[in-house]
């Protein structure tokens, strides 16, 4: 997130989302208004966004978060066909740049 951007989204008490372009390039893809129930959301989020009848192999990442990550994970399993799932925690370069909370969804479509 731009700099300039944070005050803007902290005052607006929106929980940011970013999402990696095809060219390996990190933007901002939108956000969801407001702090609670985020899990849950961001699940809703993800799954508007993918084929819900492809199987998918997931990792939820969190960044010292574990309740929330696996309430992610969950959420998406609910919304997904997920054949294979994991929670896990983050590196140390998402953890730095992200923060404390920060949830990771990856998703690799399976045959």
């Amino acid at each position: 997130m731009p700099a300039w951007a944070q005050p803007v989204v902290e005052w607006l008490g929106l929980t940011p989302i970013a999402k990696i372009n095809p060219a390996g390039r990190m933007g901002m893809a939108g956000g969801l208004l407001g702090k609670s129930n985020v899990p849950s959301r961001f699940a809703a989020y993800v799954a508007k966004r993918v084929d819900r009848r492809q199987a998918w192999r997931l990792i939820v990442g969190h960044c010292d978060a574990p309740g929330d990550g696996g309430a992610l994970l969950a959420a998406l399993r609910s919304r997904l066909y997920v054949r294979e799932g994991w929670l896990v925690e983050t590196g140390s370069a998402i953890g730095a740049h992200a923060g404390p909370g920060a949830l990771v969804v990856s998703l690799q479509p399976l045959d």
